[in-house]
Order: structure tokens, then C-alpha cells, then sequence
């Protein structure tokens, strides 16, 4: 409680004129000057009626109950929330940024959230303004979000969210699990991998199995990124002899670069997420006879999550219409 003096403080308006004496006063909740409060005056509670209108002294918007409703409902004061959506298995499906702003004076908040999905791909759950719950939580609904689909999204005063963004789900992990704050990985050596299951490489190429990152090691070297080790030059490398002429893929035998697949990864270990990119290559060499072989090459987006421990996430690629689960030991 704050102990304050008031000392001839006269009310007026709906309050009527009133005049209070040096006082010791404990308030026990809300604004004196407007009556969203009860005073108590040497131990003898006073309770002032609440006014329809505006208060010009604290500045809240309309009261009820002796409180403002802004107050009451968690909502006076604009926030942004971070979550990850996942799929039906609970696997990691991209991240929501979710911001609200602060409570107006007809009761509304305003609501947005952008997502990132595993993919890569970007949008927005255009701002929508909605009156908090009876228990203070808000509830919002998008007939369709680009990329998403359908979204309704529950969220509590405390920050607690829940609802469906399309075939997915929202989880609170992203701030209960706090991210790496362990240090799991933000030092050590550790192994990426992932599980090239399904693809689609060109007619008459093949997949250069070596350059799918199936077992890379990876060193924590600072808080921000992972260095995944030296990338090698890969190409054909023409060879003469005796009159004949042939071609060897070069750069996957240099024990010094193993990096194949050029893989870059980042993490933040703050929010417990990791972003990145690497890239395959493909081959015509069995379908020729003769001739320089030629190479293709293929990028992947990299992302992912951290949680209790254990890294996991999906690496993406439109043109061999690929999505491969992602396991970091």
C-alpha cells in the first residue's frame, strides 16, 4: 500500500463537492481523483462511486467495478509474444510473432501476427481489434492467412496461447522450454543430419549422395553461429592419357574441406531457434557415354528449433520438391 497526505483536496462533478482534512490515506486500488479506488481514511474504508466518464487525472479509460477496464483484463499495455506452430505430431512447423496493442477506451484490443513457416515463407494475420473475454483472455479468428489458412488464436492475459493456424497448432514451448538458456548448444560439437526421404532430381540425373548432409559436424564457436567446416570446390576435372580423354568429379576427396554441401547454419539461443542453407548436387555422368558430365545444383532454406535439449527442424527446396526432417545430436 502507498501512504499519502491530502490536504483540502475538493471533488467535484459527479462526486459532488466534498472537502477531506489532512488525512494519513492507504489506497488500496485504482484513482483517487476519478473514484475507480477505495480510500481508506484512518482505518475507515471509503468507497466513491465510479464515473461514466473519462478520468482528466489518471488518464484510464471507462471504470467498472472500481477499476478500470484496461487494468482489470491485462490489457493496458501493448506486448509481442513469440510461439512456434507445429503439426499434429508436435513436430516444428515455423514460428508466430503475435503483438497486441494496449486496450482502447471502448474496450477493444488490437491484434496481428506474422508467421514464418518451416519453408521459409512469410505472412500476416492482418490486425483485428476484439473485446477481451470474460476471464481476460483474447480470442481472435482469420477466415484465411496466406500460406496458413484458417487461423483462431487464443491468448491469456499471462501470455499463454492456443488455437489452430491451418493444419497446425500453436505451442508455447518457444518461451516455457526458454530456449538454450542451458548452454546445450551453445558450446560442444555436435552432428547435423537429415533424412532425404522424398525428392524429385530431373530426368536422367542422379542425387550425389556426398553431398547430402547426412552426418556433418558442427562446433558451437560463439553464441550466434555454427561453423560447419570448409566447403570444397565440386566439378568435373577432365584427364588425358594414352590418347583417351575422361572426366572425375574433383572435391570429395579433400580431407581438409568435408563441408559438401556448403552448410551454413545460425542459431539464437535466446528464443531457441536455428536458420540456415545448404545445397546438393546431381549428376548426368550414367546417362552419358561420352562427353563432360554436367552438374546441377540445389539449395535448401534451413530451419528449426531448440528444445529441451534436443535440435530439430526441416530443410526445404521448390525445385526438387523436397522437405527433409532436420536432427541436430
Amino acid at each position: 500500500m502507498k501512504k499519502v497526505a491530502i490536504v483540502g483536496i475538493t471533488f467535484f462533478g459527479a462526486l459532488g463537492l466534498a472537502s477531506i482534512q489532512a488525512k494519513t490515506t492507504t489506497i488500496t486500488y485504482g484513482c483517487v481523483f476519478c473514484g475507480g479506488g477505495q480510500l481508506v481514511i484512518n482505518d475507515d474504508p471509503v468507497v466513491i462511486d465510479t464515473p461514466t466518464s473519462d478520468c482528466v487525472f489518471c488518464g484510464d479509460g471507462s471504470t467498472s467495478g472500481g477499476r478500470s477496464s484496461a487494468s482489470s483484463s491485462g490489457w493496458s499495455k501493448a506486448r509481442t509474444k513469440s510461439t512456434y506452430i507445429v503439426d499434429g505430431n508436435g513436430e516444428y512447423a515455423g514460428v508466430a510473432t503475435i503483438t497486441t496493442g494496449k486496450q482502447s477506451k471502448k474496450g477493444k484490443v488490437d491484434v496481428k501476427i506474422a508467421f514464418k513457416t518451416a519453408a521459409g515463407k512469410k505472412s500476416t494475420a492482418s490486425k483485428v481489434s476484439v473485446v477481451p473475454d470474460e476471464d481476460g483472455s483474447l480470442t481472435a479468428t482469420w477466415a484465411s492467412v496466406k500460406y496458413i489458412g484458417a487461423v483462431t488464436m487464443v491468448m491469456t492475459s499471462s501470455g499463454e496461447v492456443s488455437g489452430t493456424a491451418g493444419i497446425y497448432e500453436f505451442s508455447n514451448e518457444y518461451d516455457n522450454d526458454d530456449g538454450d538458456s542451458g548452454g546445450t548448444f551453445a558450446h560442444g560439437t555436435h552432428t547435423f543430419s537429415v533424412d532425404a526421404a522424398d525428392y524429385e532430381t530431373p530426368e536422367n540425373y542422379d542425387l550425389i549422395d556426398e553431398t547430402v548432409p547426412t552426418a556433418v559436424e558442427i562446433v558451437t564457436s560463439n553464441s550466434k553461429s555454427w561453423y560447419c567446416g570448409k566447403a570444397p570446390s565440386i566439378k568435373y576435372k577432365k584427364f588425358k592419357e594414352d590418347g583417351e580423354t575422361w572426366y572425375e568429379l574433383a572435391g570429395l576427396d579433400d580431407e581438409t574441406k568435408t563441408n559438401y554441401s556448403s552448410l551454413k547454419l545460425k542459431f539464437n539461443s535466446k528464443k531457441g531457434t536455428f536458420s540456415g542453407s545448404f545445397k546438393v548436387y546431381a549428376t548426368n555422368e550414367s546417362s552419358i557415354e561420352k562427353g563432360k558430365p554436367k552438374l546441377k545444383s540445389y539449395s535448401f532454406s534451413v530451419s528449426g528449433r531448440i528444445s529441451g535439449g534436443e535440435a530439430t527442424g526441416v530443410a526445404v527446396c521448390k525445385k526438387l520438391k523436397a522437405s527433409w526432417p532436420i536432427t541436430i545430436d
